[in-house]
């Protein structure tokens, strides 16, 4: 694992691909909660009543999905595209480094491939590339920090 030092040292890459992948995260995260609304929304307290693990379709893809806590994991299994939306159920455009982490994550050497280009440093983790990268996106203007979350700035 890099130190906080190495990690801010990196010179980030081309940043087009990955902001392409990042957008492609935030519709699907926000097309997948509408779907759920859509299938399990029903009075005030709908969340508590729908079955804990079960299966919904988006797009003509089959996404499984587990309720925790207070948000829901979904996983598409062709693909193996995970997104967690673990809070802010409500506000599904906004995400956070830990989302970014299992998504990119569940996207396999493509997705580290991803992350490396981006920060420009071959062999780092996921953790450390996103420490680099967000900070970097915020200085770009692709993301910005909204209620203790992050959103593309132009979904602020």
């Amino acid at each position: 694992m890099a130190d906080e030092a190495d990690v801010h040292r990196a010179e980030p890459g081309d940043q087009g691909p990955i902001l392409g992948e990042l957008r492609r995260f935030v519709d699907t995260q926000v097309a997948l909660v509408a779907a759920f609304h859509r299938a399990f929304a029903r009075g005030e307290f709908w969340f508590r009543e729908i079955p804990q693990v079960g299966a919904m379709e988006l797009d003509g893809r089959r996404w499984e999905y587990v309720r925790h806590g207070g948000g829901v994991g979904f996983y598409e299994r062709v693909s193996r595209r995970a997104i967690d939306v673990h809070d802010k159920f409500d506000r599904p455009h906004m995400f956070d480094a830990w989302r970014l982490q299992l998504y990119f994550g569940s996207l396999g050497r493509t997705g580290m491939k991803m992350l490396e280009r981006a920060c420009g440093r071959r062999g780092i983790s996921a953790k450390d590339a996103l420490a680099l990268l967000v900070p970097h996106w915020r200085d770009l203007g692709a993301v910005v920090d909204v209620s203790g979350a992050l959103t593309l700035a132009d979904r602020e």
